[in-house]
């Protein structure tokens, strides 16, 4: 069995595709969390346009 190819995260499609898709809440949470070191304990997706989706996260 092949092993699965390590992808960028510095890459900007691989990260958007990471951490903005639905459904990847979780993951975008976890590494907030560990960068700013504070628990986050609600997170609210708001629309501000149509085509541009924004997150707003309260801690």
């Amino acid at each position: 069995m092949a092993k699965p190819e390590k992808l960028p995260l510095l890459n900007d499609y691989i990260f958007k595709r990471t951490f903005t898709k639905e459904g990847t809440t979780g993951i975008l949470k976890d590494l907030l969390e560990a960068i700013l070191e504070v628990k986050i304990t609600n997170c609210v997706k708001t629309s501000q346009r149509k085509s541009k989706k924004q997150k707003i996260i309260e801690h």
